[in-house]
């Protein structure tokens, strides 16, 4: 499965949105965990269904369809980068 999901921060199972740039895209020092959920590495399987359509307002990013990487930087700079070959997606923290 090639899998990418980033969520907004979560706190008590509620999205908690101080620090969260109004698009959803940069997060400067979040209130909450943030969760990425990255299993975008290529295989030599096909590819998955896409599950059904996520709506829900805590999850603002998610990518079913393209073979990827992850790369965390240093810790200290806390920024993850997710490439695809049909997209880019940044993320801070």
């Amino acid at each position: 499965m090639h899998y990418y999901e980033r969520q907004t921060p979560i706190r008590n199972s509620t999205a908690v949105k101080d620090g969260v740039s109004s698009d959803l895209r940069t997060y400067k020092n979040p209130q909450a965990p943030v969760y990425i959920l990255s299993g975008a590495c290529g295989s030599v399987e096909e590819l998955d269904l896409m599950p059904e359509p996520n709506n829900a307002t805590w999850n603002p990013a998610s990518n079913y369809n393209d073979y990827g990487f992850s790369r965390r930087l240093r810790q200290t700079v806390r920024c993850c980068h997710e490439s695809f070959l049909t997209a880019q997606c940044w993320t801070n923290s």
